[in-house]
């Protein structure tokens, strides 16, 4: 497993995400945790854990490139490649745990 990575990924939303927000990917397999591990808000930043930076990162209608960080107990995001926000948390740092991908 990988604990240490990054993620890049192109998306287009054509409005804001309700509720939670919109989920970007979820890890923890084959035990899934209780949430998605990074969440574009329903205010557009992109993050976790309530953490998702001043908000309005991503564009509604157009291609938004996000890439993820992900390691040394940090997951760190870039929206159009400014960072949005960093979340530590000491369960992302947990070797194989529920931030590891494969």
């Amino acid at each position: 497993l990988l604990n240490n990575y990054t993620l890049i990924m192109d998306v287009k939303i054509d409005k804001p995400p309700t509720g939670n927000g919109l989920s970007l990917y979820q890890s923890a397999w084959p035990t899934p945790h209780y949430t998605d591990e990074c969440y574009i808000s329903p205010k557009l930043g992109v993050g976790l854990d309530e953490n998702f930076g001043e908000g309005d990162a991503v564009t509604c209608g157009k291609w938004t490139r996000i890439a993820l960080t992900v390691g040394n107990d940090m997951l760190t995001t870039y929206v159009g490649g400014k960072k949005c926000t960093a979340v530590t948390k000491r369960e992302i740092g947990i070797p194989n745990g529920r931030f590891a991908v494969d």
